[in-house]
């Protein structure tokens, strides 16, 4: 995934790996044509961060009811 392919750069693709793309299984080009460029390692940490922002989300929601609840006495 962090490899990237360069021009002066070998990459080791399995056979099983040409059948898939040959046939296109499960979008099988798009998934290395990406992992190639470095696509794929950036997709990932988007993932990673739009969890974390959901879950900082749930937290400030959490903390605003608490807020809330501690004016109410």
């Amino acid at each position: 995934m962090d490899t990237g392919i360069s021009t002066d750069s070998y990459a080791i693709i399995e056979l099983k790996m040409i059948d898939q793309i040959l046939n296109n299984v499960d979008n099988a080009r798009r998934t290395l044509i990406e992992q190639a460029a470095g696509v794929s390692k950036y997709k990932t940490r988007k993932k990673e961060t739009l969890a974390k922002l959901s879950a900082t989300e749930a937290d400030l929601s959490r903390v605003e009811d608490l807020l809330f609840e501690i004016d109410k006495i």
